[in-house]
């Protein structure tokens, strides 16, 4: 990716992060204003608004080089019964890598 392009997608993924956050923020309030069914439809969809946004951000550092694209080793992340669980774990360790990352800017 030549610098034009890799502008021009920071910020697009800047822009998709800023209106994912706002999303997630109202869809938090949506789930302190409901309760049974209704909440048991909206949390997963706060919660992979919130997955999208970590990816989002670890796809910007990426593009900036900060981080490797292939993220955090999971051989076996796939392999599970449950894949929902295994997507959580991914998405951890990308956090993870983000807070690190963070950190590490914070004592320069």
């Amino acid at each position: 990716m030549n610098e034009q392009e890799r502008t021009g997608f920071l910020e697009a993924m800047a822009k998709a992060v800023d209106l994912m956050k706002n999303a997630h923020a109202a869809l938090q309030a949506a789930q302190l204003r409901c309760h049974g069914s209704l909440y048991d439809h909206v949390a997963p969809i706060a919660n992979r608004i919130y997955e999208s946004r970590i990816t989002a951000e670890w796809l910007q550092q990426v593009a900036l080089g900060r981080l490797s694209l292939e993220g955090p080793e999971q051989p076996h992340a796939r392999q599970t019964p449950d894949r929902r669980q295994a997507l959580d774990r991914r998405i951890a360790g990308i956090r993870k890598e983000l807070m690190s990352l963070k950190a590490e800017r914070q004592k320069i």
